[in-house]
């Protein structure tokens, strides 16, 4: 298998060497902590450039991107969570203990995509979603509740993660009192996928995916045995959806992709927010001044700063994308975050702008039959989380000097800690 890998790796990059960019790495260094100059270069040098290390031709440009997404025959999601690193043999051997590893909603094509995505659009409909407001917000000022006034605290790990994992969990009837696994989980799982790891941190991680997934089976037979009118996981579990049930293992597979994603997505947005509109204090103090801003800045965010960068797809026919012939087989990286920052759609599309009007709407939540079941929910709890952050603390600012770092992760662009601070001069008595 792996000399088939060397070769076909090789064969990609023959196609046109002159592409190649061996220097790239989207998990480390400017690529990882600043990528969108590096992204503007290649809209006008090479918009699509093979990565060696990461054996997949990235994708950069807005209209390719678009391309992409909108054709779900010619461009698979099968591949859209194959990870760089690849774990020790001891992780892998604790991996095969667990449930086998089936598509899922992201990493499907139809009809078995079809298939997930109606069992679970009920669950993310804009009307459920309105109706959970009132109690996401709630949520936010309960956690606001417990900051400090004196001391620095990381927006991230008190704040951004904790809402994003109490809401997601919430609308799957995971209990209150097992949100320190949800923390755990998204701990792992997410430092699963990332380079670096030791092989007894591995092991570690392996073992926590394998416990997400036996407590999520447990979950889903009790629900099966209790069914609950108005619950979603009991919806799920028994009702038909394009024509067929989903077995336990699909529903334990959705449930972890979607709690993972689902929280990490969340948080990212809410810290890159924090992070952009603290950077300059005017567009803080905006807000404060002006709640109704508040929307916008999580469109502009979203689009300045994708939560989610970037996504994967293979082609199944030899393609041609801007210019050059791809085979059936090719791995594409779409780099969402550069196509969002794509000159020839976005005015100064580096600028944090809480007024851009009639531009293209942002590639954030990915386009066509795989545009993110979750966005309503992600774009909600993020507003309301900024809404009580400035209800609540509008004195907050930077740590000054602190130095900020990104999680090393392929799909996801976030903060792995985010110090804020009070300035007092708005404390509540």
């Amino acid at each position: 298998m792996f000399i088939m890998e060397t070769i076909e790796l090789a064969l990609l990059t023959d196609l046109r060497p002159t592409f190649a960019r061996t220097d790239f790495n989207p998990l480390a260094g400017t690529h990882l902590e600043d990528p969108y100059p590096f992204y503007a270069r290649a809209h006008e040098e090479h918009p699509v450039f093979f990565s060696p290390m990461l054996g997949a031709w990235v994708v950069t440009r807005y209209d390719d991107c678009l391309s992409v997404l909108k054709d779900p025959r010619r461009f698979s999601s099968r591949n859209s969570l194959r990870g760089v690193a690849k774990p020790c043999p001891a992780a892998v051997a604790v991996l095969a203990t667990g449930l086998p590893q089936v598509p899922l909603i992201i990493n499907s094509d139809p009809p078995e995509h079809t298939a997930f995505r109606l069992a679970m659009s009920g669950v993310f409909s804009p009307r459920k979603i309105a109706e959970r407001e009132p109690h996401i917000h709630a949520l936010a000022v309960s956690l606001i509740d417990r900051f400090s006034a004196t001391r620095p605290l990381d927006l991230m790990s008190e704040f951004a993660y904790p809402l994003a994992q109490a809401v997601v969990a919430g609308m799957w009837s995971v209990p209150s009192t097992d949100l320190d696994l949800v923390k755990t989980w998204g701990t792992d799982l997410l430092a699963l996928q990332s380079p670096g790891l030791s092989p007894d941190r591995q092991v570690q991680c392996a073992q926590t995916f394998v416990d997400c997934q036996r407590y999520l089976a447990e979950l889903i037979k009790n629900r099966r045995t209790d069914r609950r009118v108005g619950d979603p996981l009991s919806d799920m579990i028994h009702g038909e959806w394009a024509g067929r049930r989903l077995t336990d293992i699909e529903l334990v597979s959705l449930l972890l992709m979607v709690i993972f994603a689902g929280h990490h997505t969340t948080a990212h947005l809410i810290g890159n927010a924090m992070a952009v509109l603290l950077a300059e204090p005017a567009r803080w103090e905006a807000l404060v001044a002006d709640p109704s801003l508040i929307s916008a800045a999580v469109e502009e965010t979203l689009r300045l700063d994708a939560p989610l960068i970037s996504n994967m797809r293979t082609t199944t026919v030899p393609v041609e994308l801007a210019g050059i012939a791809l085979p059936a087989g090719a791995d594409l990286l779409l780099v969402y975050g550069a196509a969002n920052h794509d000159a020839t759609r976005y005015t100064h599309p580096a600028r944090f702008d809480l007024c851009r009007r009639g531009e293209s709407p942002h590639l954030a939540f990915g386009h066509g039959i795989h545009y993110c079941i979750g966005a309503t929910l992600g774009r909600t709890t993020g507003r309301l989380g900024l809404q009580a952050l400035v209800e609540q603390v509008p004195d907050l600012r930077l740590e000054p000097g602190q130095e900020t770092h990104h999680n090393p992760a392929l799909l996801l662009h976030g903060f792995d800690r985010l110090m804020v601070e009070r300035t007092m001069s708005f404390a509540r008595t």
